[in-house]
């Protein structure tokens, strides 16, 4: 029925097209009715509405296709239909002669206007690495093998037809039915089921037939003109010396050459190509095409990766180009525009990463629609023009030629792959007997050969009876390779096995139809709740949503499913009884299962990496290797991607090596920085002039002017001095000339002497040990030797011996020696930069080398069904990331900057995608208007396109310094204080899982995070779970994170340790790197070093951590539970750290009502009148009204809010001044060295009078003094170190003083 009811579609649409023509051509529409008095068929209107009929024809035709599930070849279909509207045609050809416009084209016409399309669409298309890896084959097969058909063809065509052709008219004949036109075949190959092995045949059947098609066009020319010869039956006539003058074939050449007019074909046939002319013509042909086509293949990737997110600009360019290049190869440069033409669609598909990422999907379509629509006019017009016009003076003895010759061709074919069997099973993915079958059943002609016979039946330079048998012929062979190859191709496919699907691929398919129909499970259950479906039939639902396997038919559907849950569990029933007993599988399903699953994880790898590519997160060169790299390594069997593969993209190259270490060997000595500061504020202060950057600019500036002043001087020495006469007597004099390049010196003399004393003040001895420094002082010394010599010598000596003038000018030259500094750092800066590209390139590489990898084994059990090879498959995959992300731990410890600049580069395309993305959702749901939406997209793309353009490599970490600042315990620090604690810290780098920080280790020091995620765990079992999620957004604090019951993120700027360093206690937990960490360390020493020396950073971090401990001990009582977190701090700020010893008071302390709680955090005291000893840090029970200290105490009172208490006042003590320089030096003296009191009181008083007026802060003083030298000792005593003079600096503490430390250091 529904057969019928197309094939009625079909002739209706027939029948209109013949009544419009009808009308048209009976008068009842008149030509003088038409507007403008245009005439539709002369008017080329006809052809469009042909061409607009066609595309409806072939649309009909795939829907009736695709309607009925035949897999029938689509352009067998098209050419079967243009064959019988030729028929149509050649009945009413007056009446449609207007709309059969193209079954008369031109056939020049019909190559440059399909041909470039379908070249540039079948070379873009190309799997392009198995290009590479068939290549070989496809080059046999293309041109010697090529060859061989066209000689065997021409064999056939010469002795079997009867017609006596000539061997250069047969070798033409045998040229033009050597050229495969297999788009039915390869359409029908990509739709196949078969593996790899049916996808590599089509790659070199396509490949081939790109390749054969130009060469068919070589051959066919060179012997196209010298077939050509006079017609024996035919009189020619032509005026010679103005007399019509006749003549036969026999004596043509001898009276044409002596006609008064020639025309060109006819010349032709009396022209012969030497041997030299041929072979130019051939190379600059097979050579000179393929050349062009590269040259403009990269010319147009370059300018198509200037272009982002353009698809109107970047579909023009892929669309007009290939004509471009087909027209100026074919009419300019005389070469092949085929060639030049398939390289240039090559390299396009090579470089495709050069295509806006969002557009390339969209492209590769819009290809396939050129490439369908311009198959479907070519069919139909092949089809047309070979019932219209090719079957005119044919006989019933050329029926019987005609199949004489396609079993001749096909036998011709067979031959050619036998004979070069040797070559093509020893390259590229190799030929088996039944891969050739293929290849020879698939080898159709189309297009290309019936172009070439359009072109000698259009050329009156054969005879007509020649040019209506070769275009029979050709279109008889076109027509049976299409009807009987292409129809019965998918059963020789079958017939070979190559059609069958292997287990494999049924329980990787099963397990697919299982994840959706687990998914439509999950929809359909949440649907059951939604209250507006409730009233939906759900068996009704589950019957039509219910999905099979595809590969599975209603005959053999249990079969299949039995066989594929065996493969799945891998036991089945014994045949006596029910149990169930193993099945091992076979060596060959075991390799069947590991070759499919290698090929479905390499190509989930694949995807992944193009979907980094389209979001941004990967670079063109890195997408290009890796991607080349998957296809390499999966034609390898047994292999996979490892560290060695790509390693060596972020190792520095030996040249770069040894000129960084060159340069580094002559930079050493100049790095000033290094040298100690000036004690002296005022020196310190020319120091830091000197050692500025912009100080030797400038310089170097006067250098450089200096340097081409001396060079004008020396090159114009005639005009220095001048005659003058004297009392008679000529002598020579000085001009004004002369004497200005005399100040000039002078002056650029005294600017180096200045140079030189401000560097011998700033830098002092320090001056001698650069040698630049001591090169500058031996040119200056220089300098002075040729001034003063310059000053004692006039023009008249000068006159007397000039080279003593030319001497003293290039003397003046070695100034220009001081340049070689800065060319140094230039050469320096160059050499890094090439580094940092080249290692920044290769990190980029693998880090979505990671990526991928963790995203494939994330999907591992989708994609790979065998338990065994899983976990093969997985545990290589695992060891290679581990392996890479190891390598790139290092890459990211000798280059932080590259790291940094990596990330952050991804962070912001992340982002900038996350905007775009928000934007078109706001545009769909209607909250903004289209054009809105293209200004911001426009906006964010722009920054996109600037990222990819000018990507950063290097981004140098947070300095230490400004990351201090940062920490809550040096804010308002001075600045000197920081600067000291920064000049202590050393960069740290710490990789995934690595626990830098373990549980009763001994504190070694501190850290700062600067870049990464950390987490606090109580047991390494906890740092295993990946499933604990952090209770707080942002954490500061090791200690805070350690009383949490859940273990705890610290982010970038979180500081560990602190405590630890305080007490001196064990670690607490540990601490394990979610992320990579980069952060610095202080030693524990250092630490204490810097709190003996600034009493006010142990203070600040004692404050600190004791409101952190005081938090977490104050949520656990009845009162404060119900408090947050940062209520907590806020009540913990309002409080008095105070430290008290035994000998004030005899250690008794009364608590009064103007104190709530008080809190422990170090010592041991007693407590009344409960007499019970507590510990720090504990809190203080309630009730308790008096302390007597057992040890020296520390402790953290919460004032009571009804009483006033100025708690700024009382810690001005411990809050450093905002201005260093404001403050007078008595007051910096009492921040850094508290002064001493002897006043002791010896009754027992109120802690809050305590609080308010420290009656002895001299005991106290001493006692804290003490204990830190006790902690730093013990610190020494660890690593083997003599502790002397403990709490002085050394000679190097001394050195790193500032002038400010000093000079309140010599005023204590």
């Amino acid at each position: 029925m529904w057969k019928y009811g197309h094939l009625k579609l079909v002739l209706s649409l027939l029948t209109v097209l013949l009544v419009i023509t009808d009308v048209a051509g009976d008068g009842h529409v008149k030509v003088s009715d038409i507007p403008h008095s245009a005439n539709l068929l002369d008017s080329g209107l006809g052809t469009i509405l042909f061409l607009s009929s066609t595309f409806l024809i072939g649309a009909i035709t795939r829907h009736i296709i695709n309607r009925f599930g035949a897999n029938f070849p689509y352009t067998v279909a098209l050419l079967a239909i243009g064959m019988l509207i030729g028929i149509l045609f050649k009945q009413y050809e007056k009446h449609l002669d207007g709309y059969a416009g193209l079954i008369h084209i031109d056939p020049h016409l019909l190559m440059f206007a399909f041909l470039p399309v379908l070249l540039f669409e079948s070379a873009f298309l190309l799997d392009i690495h198995a290009i590479k890896k068939s290549i070989g084959q496809i080059l046999v097969l293309a041109i010697p093998g090529y060859l061989f058909s066209s000689v065997t063809t021409a064999v056939v065509v010469m002795y079997i037809f009867s017609y006596n052709w000539s061997w250069n008219a047969s070798m033409m004949v045998g040229a033009i039915l050597s050229a495969t036109d297999p788009v039915a075949v390869v359409a029908l190959l990509k739709s196949s089921p078969g593996g790899k092995d049916v996808h590599h045949l089509s790659v070199v059947i396509e490949g081939e037939s790109l390749l054969n098609d130009g060469a068919a066009i070589v051959l066919f020319n060179i012997f196209h003109n010298n077939a050509m010869e006079p017609c024996a039956d035919q009189p020619y006539h032509c005026l010679i010396n103005g007399t019509n003058t006749e003549f036969h074939a026999d004596n043509f050449c001898d009276n044409y050459l002596n006609c008064d007019v020639q025309h060109h074909i006819n010349e032709q046939m009396c022209t012969t190509l030497t041997s030299e002319e041929i072979v130019i013509d051939i190379a600059l042909k097979t050579i000179g095409g393929p050349i062009f086509g590269i040259i403009m293949g990269y010319v147009f990737v370059f300018w198509l990766g200037k272009v982002f997110n353009d698809y109107l600009t970047e579909i023009t360019i892929t669309v007009g180009s290939p004509y471009l290049v087909y027209f100026i190869s074919e009419m300019y440069l005389k070469s092949s525009g085929v060639l030049s033409v398939v390289v240039f669609g090559c390299v396009v598909n090579m470089n495709k990463m050069n295509i806006s990422p969002e557009i390339e999907a969209f492209l590769n379509k819009f290809w396939e629609q050129m490439g369908y629509l311009v198959n479907t006019i070519i069919f139909l017009v092949v089809g047309m023009i070979i019932t219209f016009s090719a079957v005119e003076n044919i006989e019933a003895t050329d029926i019987v030629y005609l199949g004489a010759l396609y079993i001749g061709v096909s036998a011709s074919r067979s031959l050619m792959l036998m004979f070069f069997h040797f070559l093509l099973s020893r390259t590229g993915y190799g030929t088996t007997w039944q891969s050739a079958s293929v290849l020879m059943w698939g080898a159709l002609r189309g297009a290309v050969s019936l172009a070439l016979a359009l072109q000698v039946n259009h050329n009156a330079g054969f005879c007509q009876a020649m040019r209506s048998k070769i275009l029979f012929f050709v279109s008889g062979i076109v027509v049976l390779t299409l009807l009987i190859n292409s129809t019965t191709f998918n059963k020789i496919l079958s017939i070979l096995g190559f059609c069958h699907i292997s287990k494999a691929k049924k329980v990787a398919v099963d397990s697919a139809a299982n994840l959706i129909l687990d998914s439509m499970r999950e929809e359909l259950n949440s649907l059951k709740e939604d209250n507006k479906h409730t009233d939906s039939s759900w068996e009704e639902v589950k019957k039509i949503c219910y999905i099979e396997t595809i590969y599975n038919t209603e005959k053999d559907i249990i079969t299949n499913r039995r066989e594929i849950e065996k493969l799945h569990n891998q036991v089945t029933a014994c045949n006596n009884c029910s149990t169930q007993v193993p099945v091992p599988l076979t060596r060959a399903e075991l390799s069947e299962f590991y070759d499919e699953s290698r090929s479905r994880v390499f190509k989930a790898f694949k995807i992944s990496l193009w979907k980094q590519f389209d979001h941004g997160l990967l670079s063109k060169p890195g997408l290009r290797y890796l991607d080349d790299m998957c296809d390499q390594t999966l034609d390898i069997r047994d292999k996979f991607i490892g560290l060695r593969d790509i390693e060596y993209m972020w190792r520095i190259g030996r040249v770069l090596k040894y000129f960084k270490s060159k340069l580094e060997a002559l930079q050493k000595g100049q790095q000033e920085e290094n040298f100690p500061i000036p004690n002296n504020i005022h020196q310190y202060r020319i120091y830091q002039l000197v050692s500025s950057t912009a100080f030797d600019m400038v310089i170097m500036f006067v250098i450089f002017i200096n340097v081409i002043l001396v060079i004008v001087e020396l090159s114009m020495p005639s005009s220095l001095c001048e005659k003058v006469v004297l009392n008679g007597e000529t002598l020579q004099q000085a001009t004004d000339l002369s004497l200005g390049f005399k100040i000039a010196n002078y002056c650029f003399l005294t600017l180096f002497i200045i140079e030189m004393i401000l560097k011998l003040i700033g830098q002092r001895k320090y001056y001698f040990f650069n040698k630049w420094n001591l090169i500058d002082f031996g040119i200056i010394i220089i300098s002075i030797a040729d001034s003063v010599s310059d000053f004692f010598t006039d023009c008249n000596s000068a006159n007397l011996n000039f080279n003593v003038f030319r001497v003293i000018r290039i003397v003046r030259l070695f100034r220009c020696v001081r340049l070689i500094k800065w060319i140094i750092l230039f050469l320096q800066k160059l050499v890094r930069d090439l580094i940092n590209k080249s290692v920044s390139a290769g990190y980029d590489l693998g880090t979505a080398f990671v990526t991928a990898s963790e995203e494939v084994l994330e999907h591992l059990e989708q994609i790979v069904a065998y338990d065994e090879c899983r976990g093969t498959f997985r545990e290589k995959i695992q060891k290679a990331k581990n392996d890479v992300s190891t390598s790139l731990a290092q890459v990211r410890k000798d280059y932080p900057g590259i790291a940094i600049a990596i990330n952050t580069k991804h962070v912001v395309r992340l982002i900038l995608n996350k905007g775009r993305d928000t934007n078109w959702k706001l545009l769909q749901d209607g909250l903004v208007e289209e054009f809105d939406c293209a200004l911001f997209t426009k906006q964010l793309e722009e920054k996109m396109k600037r990222l990819l353009a000018n990507p950063t490599h290097w981004i140098s970490p947070p300095n230490a310094f400004s990351m201090f600042l940062k920490v809550p315990w040096l804010k308002n620090m001075p600045e000197y204080v920081v600067v000291d604690l920064a000049n202590r810290a050393e960069h740290h780098l710490y990789t995934k899982g690595e626990a830098f920080i373990k549980k009763g280790e001994i504190a070694a020091g501190v850290f700062l995070i600067i870049s990464g995620k950390a987490r606090v765990v109580h047991s390494m079992e906890e740092a295993d779970n990946n499933n604990s999620k952090p209770d707080l957004h942002k954490t500061y604090s090791l200690h805070l994170a350690c009383h949490h019951k859940n273990n705890v993120l610290l982010g970038s700027g979180a500081m560990l340790g602190e405590q630890s360093i305080l007490v001196n206690r064990p670690r607490g937990s540990y601490v394990v790197c979610e992320s990579d960490i980069q952060c610095y360390f202080i030693s524990a020493e250092d630490m204490h070093g810097l709190m003996l020396k600034y009493p006010v950073v142990e203070e600040n971090l004692w404050r600190l951590c004791s409101v952190r401990m005081a938090q977490t001990l104050l949520s656990k009582t009845n009162k404060y539970k119900t408090l947050s977190f940062e209520d907590l701090k806020a009540i913990c700020d309002k409080s008095v750290l105070a430290t008290l010893v035994p000998e004030t008071s005899n250690g008794l302390f009364e608590i009064d009502e103007m104190i709530t709680d008080v809190v422990v955090i170090y010592g041991e005291t007693r407590c009344f009148p409960s007499n019970k000893v507590i510990k720090g840090p504990k809190l203080v029970p309630e009730g308790t009204t008096k302390l007597h200290l057992m040890s020296p105490c520390k402790m953290l009172t919460l004032i009571n809010p009804k009483h006033e208490i100025d708690l700024k006042q009382y810690n001005e003590a411990i809050s450093p001044p905002h201005g260093l320089e404001a403050e007078s030096k008595e007051s910096q003296q009492s921040l850094l060295k508290p002064e001493e009191s002897d006043v002791s009181v010896k009754c027992e008083m109120k802690l809050s009078t305590f609080i308010k007026d420290d009656p002895n802060p001299t005991i106290r003083q001493e006692y804290e003094k003490k204990r830190r030298q006790s902690h730093l000792k013990d610190i020494r005593e660890q690593v083997g170190e003599v502790t002397t003079n403990l709490g002085h600096s050394s000679s190097m503490e001394e050195s790193r003083l500032t002038p400010v430390e000093n000079v309140e250091k010599k005023s204590s």
